[in-house]
């Protein structure tokens, strides 16, 4: 049987493996396809998170759309204070809906690297929204 091995850089390589192993390689193959689509599926988009965060009631009043509108303007100025590595991984994961395995791949670093650097982000947004509503969300 013979198997592509795609590395990250692009390159492309067929080897010819006896069957039982090209087996268990399509079979691992499946299984992180699964992996990567559940894991793409707990990512949600930035406005997905607010919409659960924030639901807005059928015949809501203009004050809340425009509260909502306001913390998605607090949201995008929390996400310019991050890093332009921070903002990336944000965009990556939040806006193209990447897995983290994918992330990393593309980034060239393990998993693990990019799940603590996710980690990361999460808390570093979160200490920004908590000062931002501790201080009534100043602007800018």
């Amino acid at each position: 049987m013979k198997i592509k091995y795609r590395y990250v850089t692009g390159e492309t390589v067929e080897l010819e493996v006896d069957d039982a192993l090209g087996a268990e390689l399509t079979i691992l193959e499946k299984q992180q396809a699964n992996r990567d689509r559940a894991e793409r599926r707990r990512h949600w988009s930035l406005d997905a998170m607010l919409e659960a965060a924030y639901p807005l009631a059928e015949g809501s009043f203009v004050s809340e759309i425009i509260e909502r509108a306001d913390m998605k303007t607090q949201l995008a100025m929390a996400v310019d204070q991050l890093t332009e590595k921070q903002r990336r991984l944000v965009y990556l994961l939040y806006v193209e809906g990447l897995s983290v395995t994918e992330a990393a791949q593309l980034e060239q670093v393990s998993h693990q690297v990019i799940s603590r650097r996710h980690a990361v982000v999460l808390k570093k947004l979160k200490e920004i929204l908590t000062d931002r509503v501790r201080n009534g969300f100043p602007r800018g």
